[in-house]
């Protein structure tokens, strides 16, 4: 729901590795990556980003070089609206040889059919108008969004300039049960039209969450820019 409890502040991590060869052709290598964090939250606003990025060196020579962005955030309007923001970006370079599979799609939250093409980088935004709403009893709370997606996915060596874009405008309605205080979880329809497919595109899903939002939690180390969707 748009009523929680929100854990601000900030997180930062540096990721050492090293790479050691099962076969006689494989090759010995190290890997360096740093990710950072930062959130601010005040009475109805909201905002969080984070930038990682990482490289393995495989002979002296840089591969697997990655850079993610991520930010989402909201301000309140006057009641009973709010505006909502959520996108990021993947760019990978030197990946020759190596699976990569971003998507846009309705399995990645993009409206837009599956199955949809798979490609190296990914970018997108999302904004959102939402109108808070009340329902007949406590324990149940709607919201209605109006929205607007916009991203590209693309290969490496192509220049941002010549990436094709899709956009979507669309709007839906969410039902929140445990009340948008507590949510628990909530059910959500949205129907988006894509004017690149003239089409429209229906998205059904259920989300689960609770009462508070805490945007930076330790993880386990891991390898950036490793594809979503497995190899085929």
């Amino acid at each position: 729901g748009d009523s929680c409890t929100v854990t601000a502040g900030a997180w930062g991590a540096v990721v050492l590795g090293m790479s050691f060869p099962t076969t006689a052709e494989g090759e010995r290598g190290s890997y360096l990556a740093g990710e950072l964090e930062q959130s601010v939250a005040s009475d109805g606003f909201v905002a969080a980003g984070r930038i990682a990025a990482g490289n393995a060196f495989l002979r002296g020579l840089a591969r697997y070089t990655v850079l993610e962005t991520a930010f989402q955030g909201w301000i309140a309007l006057p009641a009973p609206l709010l505006l909502a923001w959520k996108g990021g970006h993947r760019n990978v370079w030197n990946w020759s040889g190596a699976y990569r599979a971003e998507r846009l799609d309705v399995t990645t939250g993009f409206p837009l059919p599956f199955p949809a093409t798979a490609a190296d980088n990914l970018m997108e935004l999302r904004m959102e108008l939402r109108w808070r709403g009340n329902a007949w009893a406590p324990e149940l709370g709607w919201t209605a969004v109006v929205f607007s997606h916009v991203g590209a996915v693309w290969n490496q060596g192509r220049r941002l300039s010549r990436v094709h874009f899709i956009s979507a405008l669309g709007a839906g309605l969410w039902w929140h049960i445990g009340g948008q205080r507590t949510e628990r979880w909530s059910l959500r329809a949205e129907l988006a039209y894509t004017p690149t497919l003239r089409r429209l595109v229906p998205r059904l899903w259920m989300e689960f969450g609770g009462s508070e939002l805490v945007f930076h939690r330790y993880r386990l180390p891991r390898i950036l820019g490793v594809p979503s969707a497995p190899e085929p």
